[in-house]
């Protein structure tokens, strides 16, 4: 099954890529989509997304076609993830 994957500040850094579309297994999460760039990109971005427990971080939230959710949110075909980095500024 195909998803797409959208990437936003450190994110688009990491991967060097603004989106892209990924194979996943029929009954992934968002957060399986989210493994998945993990494990393509590498320890860079794993401790960029994951804690030492291997939990998403603090601060980071997943959309799905544009809306907050979950990350045991199932994915389905020609979905849209965006993992969303924490706002800051001044």
């Amino acid at each position: 099954m195909r998803v797409r994957t959208l990437y936003f500040a450190r994110l688009r850094e990491l991967t060097g890529r603004e989106e892209e579309e990924l194979d996943v297994p029929e009954n992934a999460t968002c957060a399986d989509v989210v493994r998945f760039i993990a494990d393509r990109y590498g320890d860079a971005l794993r401790r960029y997304l994951f804690d030492e427990s291997g939990s998403l971080r603090r601060g980071l939230a997943i959309a799905l076609n544009g809306e907050k959710v979950s990350p045991e949110t199932p994915v389905r075909e020609g979905d849209t993830v965006v993992v969303i980095p924490p706002i800051s500024g001044g």
